[in-house]
């Protein structure tokens, strides 16, 4: 900056002690004859400005103004020439040499008559950083009314006399009265008892505790005449001077209290229930458990550990593994057996879900288990009653087909051959007819016990139909163990059985089926052979035993061929009729003729012996 002159100050400002005085002040001096010529600034206006004494003289000081700030700039000049000075300051913007505009605020006062000045004097002060906290400031209240205006929560301020003095604009979405009407009411107006008589409590209690924070949820009656329930959240402000009273802060959780009260009577249906319900969060910490749940594991329903890391292996490993719950599923189900406090494995079924925050992760694990011991009972008792005879309790002849078909356990010393034995009681039809269907059942009963205990332990004893039983025998090196076990059977049968105090004699007729391999034969034609060998036994007198062989394959084979033919026969015309006199022996004459039926088959006429009682067996005869 340059330094004043001697010559430049003229007579202004002679007394140097004013002099020195006003060049150290921090506002700008500006001294204009009444041509608005300056005669004299201040070394600050220098600083304010960026311009020196000289460029000052040499320019009109409404060029120094802001455009839009040449009517404020004229009306405070104007007014100082008419000897006005009582005015307010002028605040406007000048403009500095380096190209800035600076807000100051600017007053004058016409000293022309004042010895050692003589002239017009305008003072400046840069009122920018004010201007600037001002405007922060504007804003920071305006955010605050915006977030006050727009916030969910309301807020009251109370006086000592719990009367209203101020009441946030959102209270109005919160209770449905306009904020200025609430104002010198009584803030307990819409709350509804028993809330009523607890709030006052807890406005009384941080009346006289003034570091006392008091949460407390009320039920008031809504404009609109619904009840809304309120999380007020009381403390005492009275200290503050800003703010002088007691603020309550309010927020409207109807939506939680209801969801919390279906909550709620969900854990009722929770804590009636037998299955066992418990809920996770993410670190295995237990946030509930029921009370079944609690006597499973031995634990007081009243003194369950929640809060605290709670682990059951089969509910809470299995369910946070990751692979368990693959992308876009939240449940896992499957079949675990529990340790009950007793000691007690039990089967549960148990589902676990899987509880997401927004962004997708895990925080929370419901799991319920529920006990399928009766279940599993049933099924079993299903399953054995689809695969077993439920008059003798033996395996029917689905279970014996199984059997047959599964790969016997054999180890290096067993042989792979079997043997089935077809048993069939001879004559049993008579015990049902003459003594009842319930006496042959029990019959029935007493001989399937009576052969259980004579076979190996490893065979299966199996009831075939009606009165017909099947021992399947594993591990049989050739015929002669079954033919064994088929006269240890016929021998236990021999004894009669008693029944209600009556004997029964029976006999049995048992065909053998031996199968050298173990595997070469299918249970059908393992069944069908040993079968065809119990037929050729009842067909030699019954009681015998027969083993299948291959003379029986091949009667059986013919008997199947000569079935199947003689099923054409009435209609192909291969039943031939052949007439035998029959002549009276006495006097030589002709008394008549007998018709016998011949059957041409291959070139041959068959007589009836060979055909007639395959018909018979076959329902073929009527036909015929």
């Amino acid at each position: 900056m340059e330094p004043l002159p001697s010559h430049a100050r003229h007579d202004l400002l002679v007394d140097d002690r004013l002099s020195r005085l006003l060049e150290a002040s921090v506002d700008a001096i500006m001294v204009m004859d009444a041509a608005a010529q300056v005669l004299w600034v201040s070394p600050a206006t220098e600083v304010l400005l960026q311009r020196s004494l000289g460029e000052l003289r040499s320019i009109d000081p409404l060029e120094l103004v802001h455009a839009e700030d040449l009517p404020e700039a004229a009306r405070l000049l104007g007014r100082m020439y008419e000897g006005v000075d009582d005015d307010d300051p002028a605040v406007v913007r000048l403009l500095t040499g380096d190209g800035r505009a600076v807000w100051v605020e600017v007053k004058g006062k016409d000293l022309s008559d004042v010895p050692g000045v003589g002239g017009m004097v305008l003072t400046a002060r840069d009122i920018s950083y004010r201007l600037d906290l001002e405007a922060a400031l504007r804003s920071t209240q305006q955010r605050f009314e915006s977030l006050v205006c727009n916030s969910n929560d309301g807020i009251v301020v109370l006086g000592t006399d719990l009367r209203i003095t101020y009441a946030s604009p959102s209270v109005e979405r919160i209770t449905g009265f306009h904020p200025d009407a609430m104002i010198g009411h009584d803030v307990d107006a819409v709350v509804l008892e028993p809330q009523r008589t607890e709030l006052l409590a807890a406005l009384d209690r941080v009346l006289h505790d003034v570091d006392l924070v008091e949460p407390i949820r009320v039920r008031i009656r809504h404009r609109d005449g619904r009840h809304r329930w309120l999380a007020v959240r009381v403390s005492n402000r009275l200290s503050d001077p800003a703010i002088a009273g007691v603020i309550a802060n309010l927020r409207d959780v109807t939506d939680t209290m209801l969801a919390e009260a279906e909550a709620a009577r969900l854990t009722e249906i929770f804590d009636l229930t037998d299955d066992l319900v418990a809920v996770f969060d993410e670190h295995s910490v237990l946030r509930y458990m029921n009370p079944a749940c609690a006597r499973f594991f031995g634990i007081d329903p009243d003194a369950t550990p929640v809060g605290s890391v709670w682990q059951v292996p089969e509910l809470t490993s299995r369910a946070s593994d990751p692979p368990r719950f693959p992308d876009g599923l939240r449940t896992w189900s499957s079949e675990v057996v529990l340790s009950a406090a007793t000691g007690e494995r039990v089967p549960f079924a148990v589902q676990v879900i899987a509880h997401h925050d927004d962004d997708g992760t895990i925080v929370r694990y419901s799991a319920v288990a529920h006990d399928i011991s009766e279940s599993r009972r049933l099924a079993a008792s299903l399953e054995r009653q689809a695969l077993h005879d439920p008059l003798t309790g033996l395996p029917n002849r689905k279970l014996l087909e199984q059997r047959m078909r599964a790969e016997p356990v054999r180890d290096g010393t067993t042989s792979p051959g079997r043997s089935l034995l077809f048993i069939d009681l001879d004559h049993f039809k008579v015990i049902n007819d003459s003594l009842g269907h319930a006496f042959g059942d029990e019959v029935l009963r007493a001989v399937a016990e009576r052969v259980r205990c004579v076979v190996r332990p490893d065979d299966v004893v199996a009831r075939f139909g009606g009165d017909e039983f099947v021992v399947l025998c594993e591990g049989t090196d050739g015929p002669q163990v079954g033919r064994d076990i088929a006269r240890r059977i016929r021998s236990a049968l021999r004894e009669p059985v008693s029944i209600g105090g009556t004997p029964i004699h029976l006999g049995v007729s048992i065909g053998i089926a031996h199968d050298p391999n173990g595997s070469s034969m299918d249970p059908g034609s393992m069944i069908r052979d040993a079968d065809t060998a119990m037929y050729q036994a009842k067909a030699q007198g019954r009681g015998a035993v027969v083993l299948f062989d291959d003379e029986l394959r091949r009667r059986a084979v013919d008997r199947q061929r000569v079935e199947s033919a003689l099923r054409q026969a009435p209609f192909d015309g291969s039943l031939v009729l052949h007439y035998q006199p029959v002549v009276d022996l006495a006097d030589g004459r002709l008394r008549g003729v007998e018709a016998l039926v011949r059957w041409r088959q291959e070139g041959r006429l068959l007589g009836p012996d060979q055909f007639i009682p395959v018909a018979e067996e076959t329902d073929l005869i009527l036909p015929l």
